[in-house]
């Protein structure tokens, strides 16, 4: 079966209702650099800046930029070719609806700087400071430990006593005491030894004396612990 389709005419449609104005609201400013400065505000000299404005606005905004109260141009982006010292200041984009008459603004800071530093140059000068004052720490250590090393007093030498005074001071007068008991006895040497008087002993604390060779011919008498030989001629 066949249907009959209902036409429609122009004057059937409703007319589409537009949105009512509004705006601007949520106004943005995007930066586009070649240089990725570890602060977000520095260009480097020389370098292009292009910076884009936006708003939500109906009907669509218009938008001014202006530096320091100069007005630059009118529209969404403002391009500098190469950035130069002057260049330096508070960029405003003000954004303003012609139907509902709000004004807007938003600013960004664009710094020129003759040296643009990243932050992996920033953090690889950080570390070498780090490692240099380390190591300096480590050298005035060294330093300072040598130098007390150096200040500690040397041991002292034990003095070495030279004992053969002492011993010639005790026995001398035994053996001045012993020629008077026996007039041929020569502590020197040269005189004839009496073999039938016996020989008075020393004190134990130096040893005691006694004959090695009779029968005449020379002979010794030794203190036997301080090692003492006395020649003589029997």
């Amino acid at each position: 079966l066949l249907t009959e389709t209902p036409s429609l005419s122009l004057s059937d449609l409703s007319p589409l209702t537009p949105p009512p104005p509004d705006g601007p609201e949520s106004l943005t400013i995007a930066r586009v650099t070649p240089s990725d400065c570890v602060t977000s505000d520095q260009v480097a000299i020389g370098q292009p800046v292009r910076l884009t404005c936006g708003a939500v606005s109906v009907p669509p905004a218009t938008y001014t930029w202006t530096l320091r109260g100069r007005a630059l141009v009118q529209g969404t982006t403002v391009t500098i070719p190469l950035l130069m010292a002057n260049g330096s200041g508070t960029y405003t984009c003000r954004a303003i609806n012609g139907q509902t008459g709000v004004e807007r603004n938003v600013t960004t800071l664009v710094t020129a700087v003759g040296v643009c530093l990243s932050a992996g140059a920033v953090a690889g000068i950080v570390i070498g400071a780090v490692a240099f004052l380390i190591l300096l720490i480590l050298l005035i250590f060294c330093l300072v430990k040598r130098s007390r090393e150096k200040e500690k007093p040397l041991p002292k030498k034990q003095p070495v006593v030279n004992r053969s005074n002492e011993v010639e001071a005790k026995v001398r007068p035994w053996l001045d005491r012993h020629q008077q008991q026996n007039p041929g006895f020569n502590s020197v040497g040269g005189n004839n030894l009496d073999r039938g008087t016996p020989y008075t002993p020393y004190p134990p604390s130096l040893g005691s004396m006694v004959p090695s060779t009779f029968n005449g011919g020379s002979g010794s008498i030794s203190v036997t612990q301080q090692s003492i030989h006395i020649s003589t001629l029997v």
